[in-house]
């Protein structure tokens, strides 16, 4: 009978173990809708401009353990769906238009706070140039964003989602406020 009552409570412990791991780490993977702002009918900012193309660099590397980072290609498309969506340009990123966007992404970061909070933080300079790759507006923005999800997976998928979606909004704010 000793035998039996070891086997279960080894068995309890690493069920136990195995349920913990998965609740911790949940299933991760930044989805880029999560990134794009909503629709404000309060900005009306009509361009009369298209933008040719819009180039994302400086991409920070996701490290295991460590903060979830956005990936150019996904900021790329939350930047394209974002300005589409938002009606101020003709078009965006179709080949062809008046104008270029340069989205250098400065920093990406993450912070362990209390009581199981994650905030992402990070620091995009906005920058468009005409054809000929003279400047005609530019902004730098910096954003955060804060998740307290039980699984920590989902808790930092949420808080770097978040942080993108909050620095594209503050993007359009500013567009709206100070586009020439």
């Amino acid at each position: 009978m000793q035998h039996s009552i070891v086997r279960n409570s080894w068995f309890s412990r690493s069920a136990f173990s195995v349920f913990c791991l998965v609740a911790i780490s949940g299933c991760a993977g930044l989805q880029t809708t999560n990134m794009v702002p909503d629709n404000d009918t309060a900005r009306s900012l009509q361009t009369g401009k298209s933008i040719r193309a819009v180039e994302v660099r400086g991409e920070q590397e996701s490290v295991w353990g460590g903060s979830l980072n956005a990936t150019k290609e996904q900021i790329h498309a939350a930047v394209v769906e974002t300005l589409t969506r938002s009606g101020s340009f003709g078009s965006v990123d179709s080949g062809a238009g008046d104008l270029n966007l340069e989205v250098v992404v400065r920093s990406q970061g993450q912070d362990v706070g209390a009581l199981l909070q994650y905030t992402g933080t990070m620091t995009v300079t906005y920058r468009f140039t005409d054809t000929a790759g003279k400047a005609i507006w530019s902004t730098t923005l910096e954003s955060s964003g804060s998740s307290r999800a039980f699984a920590g997976a989902t808790r930092t998928t949420e808080a770097r989602e978040r942080t993108v979606k909050a620095n594209l909004t503050a993007f359009l704010d500013e567009l709206n406020k100070s586009w020439k």
